[in-house]
């Protein structure tokens, strides 16, 4: 029995701990120093390459760029959009001087710039790491303590996606080799995260069509039953983004992005994740047991007060105000969920996990978790 659990928990921790060190791997790439100018350009004036701010004492400042001025080349390449800005400047060395074609008050003009160097991961993108890696060892010890048992497998693969999602998706390009992989990693987790979300709270912390008895509930049961539920979940947000992908490539139009996705799976997410919350709600206020009822509020309030706001500011304020400026701070809501879950297994004994720990202890633990996210603020 004991060979058969350990064999059960290496079978799933297999994926897990690929996406682990590739979630490493990304945040290695944020942190390595890259050429850079000095240059802060406009986030919201599409077609154009606007200063929005020039680093003091950086080689832009020094060659006489000042904010306003529009960036028209750089090497004797005409750009065309800020990651193509990148991409050149990725081609020299730290140290190297550049040449520059700027637009300032009407006039073009050509000037020397001396590359300097810079690390793209900041704060914001270092917390939202935090964050993935705090939803990935809750995860993992739900899976250690019940590897059986159908949602504290569907946790932990949800846990695996939102690392996947925030450290590999909500990056910065690098226009390095590890770039494509990486971020194409983050999109598949995009597509998937949301139908895990969902399946979650289906099934969490008992499948909702064993104790409910209204129209939803039967109809999710006998399509759970008939084998067509997983199918039908999973497979709606890949055949969006099909969908999306391909009309903008036959009607060669632009495909509305948020950090680089399809802003229509943005929008997948949101309408998963709401009918995630909708599940969790009804587990909340009528499951027959009051343990688990109590366990699942405290989780219902904890993901409500954490997704909502991500959602409000990485995706309909993206979508609504054509800006992603707040949508790191949208992440950082997120960490009431693996605090509540957590809290709530050691409180409640959710998914039948007794955990036999000092008050005092938890009490640090989850005081720590929070200060930390205010101190990176």
């Amino acid at each position: 029995m004991a060979s058969l659990r350990r064999r059960q928990i290496l079978e799933l921790l297999i994926p897990g701990l690929l996406a682990f060190l590739l979630a490493g791997l990304s945040i290695a790439d944020m942190f390595l120093p890259r050429p850079y100018d000095g240059v802060v350009l406009e986030a919201d004036v599409p077609g154009r390459l606007v200063v929005r701010q020039v680093v003091a004492g950086s080689g832009a400042d020094r060659a006489g760029i000042r904010p306003g001025d529009v960036i028209v080349g750089i090497d004797r390449v005409v750009l065309e959009t800020t990651a193509h800005a990148a991409e050149v400047l990725n081609r020299h060395a730290i140290g190297e001087k550049v040449t520059y074609l700027v637009r300032s008050h009407g006039h073009l003009r050509e000037v020397e710039v001396e590359l300097g160097r810079r690390r793209i991961g900041d704060t914001m993108f270092l917390l939202a790491a935090l964050l993935g890696f705090a939803f990935f060892f809750v995860g993992l010890f739900v899976l250690v303590q019940q590897p059986r048992l159908p949602a504290a497998r569907v946790f932990f693969f949800m846990s695996v996606l939102f690392l996947l999602f925030l450290v590999c998706r909500l990056r910065p390009a690098s226009y390095s080799w590890v770039d494509t992989f990486v971020l194409t990693t983050g999109t598949v987790a995009l597509l998937f995260l949301p139908a895990t979300f969902f399946h979650f709270f289906l099934i969490f912390p008992r499948p909702i069509w064993e104790w409910r008895h209204d129209l939803a509930a039967r109809t999710v049961g006998r399509l759970a039953r008939s084998g067509r539920l997983l199918p039908l979940v999973y497979g709606i947000p890949p055949a969006v983004y099909a969908a999306v992908v391909t009309a903008a490539r036959l009607q060669k139009t632009g495909l509305a992005l948020i950090s680089g996705a399809p802003l229509a799976n943005w929008w997948v997410m949101v309408v998963y994740m709401t009918a995630g919350l909708g599940a969790l709600a009804a587990s909340a206020r009528s499951l027959p047991d009051v343990r688990q009822r109590r366990g699942a509020g405290l989780v219902f309030l904890g993901t409500l007060f954490g997704v909502v706001p991500f959602l409000v500011l990485a995706v309909a304020f993206p979508s609504f105000l054509h800006t992603e400026r707040f949508l790191y701070y949208g992440v950082i809501p997120l960490i009431l969920v693996p605090i509540t879950f957590a809290y709530a297994i050691i409180r409640f004994q959710l998914l039948d996990i007794r955990v036999i720990l000092r008050k005092s202890l938890m009490y640090t633990t989850m005081t720590a978790l929070v200060t930390a996210v205010y101190a990176g603020l």
